[in-house]
């Protein structure tokens, strides 16, 4: 819902960004034609009936009579300056006296109105030489065709303030905002039902895939604990009985017969490995939640193949699920056999932590790695299996659909280091993060 809500702010910004330059972009069409309109109106209906070849010469008093009729204008217009060209560059009249009789070169675009082009709108360039006694503001400035009595051609060169644009664009902008801006507002309104229903049903198929899991885990670990009780019962203890036997029968009357004595200390390490694997399948101290003792039993197997080990436990007293404590077990039990296997590693170091509301697990082993290649694995089954053998492909798999995290990585020439994050198991017996 959060980002849901933060995509609707975003898209809310982003109209009101799209509304704004789509408001600017009008106003400065919209100002540019109206400036156009003013300037041929100007030249047509302002400055043309008092336009002579007189002016053109220089004449004091046409000048004044064309100034006289432009200024009138300027008075109620936003009109800022005017000049009157020659075709060849030559300035004859001016607002600004001081450009009267100045020439400079035109333009290719200017040059082509005066042969019938349209008119041409643009934005001043302040550093024009015609334009260096015109106020320090942005102005839009217009040329359009004109002619004297007599029909010489005069190009008509119009300044107006480029403010006008940014007001009308303000103007359209507060009359174009409120309606894109609520058209957003209410598909957001629509949408937030519809998305507090999908949320719901998301979340109701969550707890039900983690209750399946749960159902899952519980019933592997009931039926590990059946199988275990099977065995103690009926195989191990036949076992043990048939041990005592044969070890009886070898004390005879001449003396011990050795081929009993053998096979009463074959059917002994039978036991002894039975009850080892009766440990593994259902462990007492993980049934109850000690993981630490469990994990200690775990290393003290590779203590007997000349394997350093070391257990680290940092807990804050919080109290794990069964699944939880289950399904760590069997990934240090996968990590256990795997180095066994291996056969290259002197050193392990197991780290369980459960504080702050986090559960992690890590290995670290000095085991040789042939390739030679630094690889690392994180999250999903496919990408831990990229990374090696190290936890069992089903045993991974588990813990990605628990919504678990499996990180290996191995060193460049030594060393596999893979940690395991697994979420708690609430009271309500669905999966949750609690970090």
């Amino acid at each position: 819902m959060l980002r849901f809500v933060l995509s609707g702010l975003v898209a809310v910004v982003l109209v009101s960004v799209i509304t704004a330059q789509v408001s600017r972009n009008v106003a400065v069409d919209i100002a540019i034609a109206e400036a156009l309109d003013r300037s041929i109106d100007g030249a047509r209906r302002v400055a043309e009936p008092v336009l002579f070849d007189s002016v053109i010469d220089g004449d004091p008093a046409a000048l004044a009579r064309v100034d006289e009729a432009i200024r009138s204008e300027m008075s109620s217009t936003s009109l800022v300056s005017v000049n009157l060209w020659t075709d060849d560059g030559t300035i004859v009249y001016s607002t600004e006296p001081r450009l009267i009789g100045e020439q400079f070169d035109l333009h290719d675009d200017q040059v082509a109105i005066f042969h019938g082009s349209e008119p041409l709108a643009e934005v001043t360039d302040p550093a024009a030489p015609e334009n260096r006694f015109e106020a320090d503001e942005k102005l839009l400035e217009v040329y359009v065709l004109s002619s004297t009595q007599e029909g010489t051609p005069l190009l008509y060169e119009a300044y107006y303030r480029y403010s006008g644009v940014t007001t009308m664009g303000r103007q359209i902008s507060r009359r174009f905002a409120p309606v894109a801006l609520g058209a957003v507002l209410v598909v957001e309104l629509v949408q937030i039902p519809l998305a507090i229903r999908l949320a719901r049903r998301l979340r109701s198929g969550q707890l039900r895939h983690e209750r399946l899991i749960g159902h899952a885990m519980a019933a592997s670990d009931a039926e590990r604990r059946r199988i275990a009780d099977g065995l103690h019962v009926g195989a191990l203890q036949e076992l043990v009985g048939s041990s005592m036997s044969l070890a009886a029968a070898s004390r005879t009357a001449d003396g011990a017969d050795p081929c009993l004595d053998a096979a009463s200390a074959g059917v002994r390490e039978s036991v002894k490995s039975l009850r080892s694997l009766l440990v593994d399948i259902s462990p007492a101290d993980v049934a109850t939640g000690d993981l630490e003792t469990a994990f200690a039993q775990l290393l003290e197997r590779l203590d007997g193949h000349g394997v350093a080990t070391d257990l680290v436990v940092v807990s804050d007293g919080t109290l794990l699920g069964p699944n939880t404590t289950s399904l760590l077990y069997r990934t240090a039990q996968e990590l256990v056999r795997d180095v066994l296997g291996d056969g290259t590693a002197s050193s392990v170091r197991f780290e369980l932590r459960v504080q702050n509301g986090s559960v992690e697990f890590a290995a670290v082993d000095n085991r040789a790695v042939d390739d030679c290649v630094t690889e690392s694995a994180t999250g999903a089954p496919d990408d831990a299996r990229a990374a090696g053998p190290t936890v069992a492909t089903a045993l991974s798999d588990l813990i990605h659909d628990a919504g678990g995290q499996l990180t290996t990585t191995r060193g460049v020439t030594f060393g596999r280091w893979t940690r395991v994050e697994l979420p708690l198991l609430d009271g309500a017996g669905s999966w949750k993060w609690q970090r």
